[in-house]
C-alpha cells in the first residue's frame, strides 16, 4: 500500500479529463494550486552545495552511492533544507530495504519514538529498487520531508 494524498489522485483523474478536452485550463491551474501540486518538478537540489558523497560496497558488491546536500556545503546537523540522494546500484525489495533502514538506525541510536514514526511511512512509499533507480528525500526548513523516487513524488511528511 501506498501513501499518497489523496487530493493528487482527483487532481490527476481531472486531469486527464480536461486535458482530453482542453476546455478549462483555469480549472487545472486551480487545482493545481489547491494540492499544492508543482507545474514542473522543481530542482530538490537548487541553490544547495554538495557536502559529500560515497559510496557503500559489501564485500564485492556495489550497493549504492550516496550524495548529501546543504545551503552551505558543510555539514550542520540541524541546518535545512537538506537532501540526501541515493543511486542504487543493485536490485533491492521494498522489505529489505525497510529493513535494512530500521538496523542502521538502531546503529545511529534512534530512539524508539523516532524509528516508530518512521518506518511505517517508509514501508508504505519504498518501491522495489532496481539497479540505477534513485530515492531522494528533501528536507525543508519546517522539518517536512518530500520523498521522490526516480524524480516524482512518492510521499511527503509534514
Amino acid at each position: 500500500m501506498r501513501v499518497f494524498c489523496v487530493c493528487n489522485v482527483v487532481i490527476l483523474i481531472t486531469l486527464r479529463k480536461v486535458l482530453i478536452s482542453m476546455k478549462y485550463p483555469l480549472l487545472i491551474i486551480s487545482l493545481l494550486a489547491i494540492c499544492n501540486l508543482p507545474l514542473a518538478m522543481a530542482n530538490p537540489t537548487e541553490n544547495l552545495k554538495l557536502v559529500g558523497q560515497g559510496k557503500l560496497k559489501i564485500l564485492f558488491w556495489d550497493i549504492y552511492d550516496a550524495t548529501f546536500y546543504n545551503p552551505s556545503g558543510l555539514y550542520q546537523e540541524n541546518v535545512y533544507p537538506q537532501v540526501l540522494q541515493i543511486n542504487y546500484l543493485r536490485n533491492i525489495e521494498s522489505l529489505e530495504l525497510v529493513e535494512q533502514t530500521q538496523q542502521e538506525w538502531q546503529k545511529l541510536q534512534l530512539s524508539a519514538e523516532q524509528v516508530d514514526k518512521w518506518l511505517p511511512l517508509l514501508a508504505g512509499i519504498f518501491p522495489d529498487i532496481s539497479d540505477g533507480d534513485n530515492l531522494l528525500v528533501h528536507v525543508d526548513k519546517t522539518k517536512g520531508s518530500t520523498f521522490y523516487y526516480n524524480e516524482k513524488i512518492i510521499g511527503r511528511n509534514y
